[in-house]
């Protein structure tokens, strides 16, 4: 191939809800190869990719299960107040795909 190789900057906002009683700690996982499909086409190589400074998920991704091909994250969630209604919570994975061609 030639061409220029370029980053893509791109933001995933979460808007998560808790109807339960209790607080609960859910995992987020994204596929890594399917946000880059959606910004470029696969060119089946791995996803060379960096953390962008706009991710909000606390401590960053799980270092035990993300892999080559996945991110996991863990949010906190509250449980829902006494009148059952849940605080929606708002989280962004922001993700650099690097030397994309």
């Amino acid at each position: 191939m030639t061409g220029n190789l370029s980053n893509h900057e791109v933001v995933v906002k979460y808007e998560i809800e808790n109807f339960k009683d209790q607080p609960v700690m859910l995992d987020v996982v994204e596929n890594l190869r399917h946000i880059r499909k959606e910004v470029r086409s696969d060119n089946d190589r791995d996803v060379d990719w960096e953390l962008g400074k706009d991710t909000t998920f606390e401590g960053g991704p799980d270092k035990e299960k993300t892999t080559a091909d996945q991110v996991t994250f863990h949010a906190k969630l509250p449980a829902r107040d006494k009148d059952g209604k849940a605080e929606k919570i708002v989280q962004k994975f922001h993700i650099i795909l690097k030397n994309e061609w």
